[in-house]
């Protein structure tokens, strides 16, 4: 019967098994002497301490002042993109109601302002927009091709129009790239 208990652990194991497999610890009754049941409470190390709070609290602060700044830089430089490309869908859908409709369209800037058919398009205020040269639409479907610079308030984006079929490109200048010719 000895199966490295103590005789202690004997003792109740045989009045276990005296009861019919009921353990009368669990009633309070007949517990033989010298062995008392371990109360269940939460030992003295459970939790934190307020020096692990406080230092995990530190940490999560440090993320988010790292985070916050290049999130917000990557937000403000997505809605100026998107900005960039309401020009390009402007200028693609000139492109393609010269050719549709066999009109010749002539595009041009005045003092930052994008200009159509001698027409000032004001639908684009916080983009300053520059061409080095007037950009023509033929009514063919070819188009003499050029550059339009966009500058926005941080970054600085290019619609490429290639001649003679005109195929749009819209690029953004990368920080510490000069202005490529």
């Amino acid at each position: 019967m000895n199966r490295g208990f103590t005789p202690h652990h004997q003792k109740a194991i045989q009045l276990f098994q005296r009861k019919g497999g009921i353990n009368p610890w669990m009633k309070g009754e007949n517990i033989p002497k010298g062995i008392t049941p371990k109360p269940r409470l939460l030992s003295r190390g459970a939790g934190f301490t307020l020096i692990e709070i406080l230092i995990s609290i530190s940490i999560v602060g440090l993320m988010f002042t790292v985070a916050i700044p290049v999130s917000y830089s990557m937000y403000k430089a997505y809605k100026e993109s998107l900005e960039a490309e309401k020009v390009l869908m402007l200028v693609s859908s000139l492109r393609r109601e010269s050719f549709l409709y066999s009109k010749e369209t002539i595009l041009d800037t005045k003092e930052g302002r994008l200009v159509v058919d001698g027409t000032v398009k004001d639908d684009f205020k916080d983009i300053f927009i520059h061409t080095e040269r007037s950009i023509v639409f033929y009514r063919n479907g070819t188009t003499s091709g050029g550059r339009i610079v966009l500058n926005t308030k941080d970054n600085i984006f290019y619609i490429n129009i290639d001649a003679p079929f005109g195929g749009l490109r819209l690029t953004r200048q990368m920080e510490g790239q000069g202005q490529r010719g």
